[in-house]
């Protein structure tokens, strides 16, 4: 079991937004709070959500860098757009909120364009790519919308 700050991991919800740190729940997951033996883990992100073990970080960077990630290294199956381009449209509208150049409608593109890959994907990895990013577009819209105002 891991103390985290909020978790969506694999559909447990976990929010100790607000919270002191000595009060956190924990996850019922036992999620690596340790990235090496030197590091301590500030987040985790993978097709079955989010886990955050520190409130300093940077939620738009973390989904951004996942979607970054996806490109490099998707082992999708490639046979429709949605799994193909979607993952790509996702980072580039990140990017552009991250830069301070969003704007609502591209939150909104965003969100489209992460269920269209839920639903419509053929293969699992392009169907569950969009959920931490639309997990953490849901819980943290303020901090999406500061950025973009």
């Amino acid at each position: 079991m891991s103390k985290v700050y909020f978790s969506t991991w694999n559909g447990e919800f976990v929010n100790n937004i607000g919270a002191p740190a000595e009060e956190w729940k924990e996850s019922a997951y036992n999620l690596p709070a340790q990235y090496d033996s030197h590091r301590e883990s500030k987040a985790f992100i993978g097709w079955d959500g989010v886990a955050l073990f520190d409130e300093d970080v940077d939620v738009i960077r973390l989904a951004m860098e996942y979607a970054a990630q996806y490109q490099e290294y998707s082992e999708a199956c490639g046979r429709c757009a949605p799994g193909r381009w979607g993952g790509r449209i996702l980072y580039d509208q990140l990017d552009k909120i991250a830069r301070g150049e969003g704007s609502v409608a591209d939150l909104d593109h965003l969100k489209e364009i992460g269920k269209s890959m839920q639903i419509t994907s053929k293969c699992e990895i392009g169907k569950t790519v969009p959920n931490p990013i639309i997990d953490l577009m849901k819980h943290f819209e303020d901090v999406f919308m500061e950025c973009i105002n």
